[in-house]
């Protein structure tokens, strides 16, 4: 595989993990929103940090492989110069 092919998905991964940070945000700020709430709603919060760990969960995941890709890309460039 082509450098600039490793690059590319490399860059597509780190939008993807800026996407899903920006998701894990997004359920955070609306757990502490509910939590706020007064009656409370557990079962909607409950329901939100399930969420934020599947997040948080793929999130890790991803940014594993971003690691590995950027390894492939430095070793594409080692061998090019």
């Amino acid at each position: 595989m082509a450098c600039h092919d490793i690059l590319h998905g490399l860059v597509a991964k780190q939008n993807e993990a800026a996407r899903l940070a920006g998701e894990g945000r997004a359920v955070d700020d609306r757990i502490a929103q509910l939590q706020a709430a007064n009656p409370v709603d557990q079962a909607q919060i409950d329901k939100l940090k399930a969420q934020r760990a599947d997040i948080s969960k793929r999130l890790g995941t991803l940014l594993t492989e971003i690691a590995e890709v950027q390894q492939d890309f430095k070793d594409c460039i080692a061998r090019h110069l």
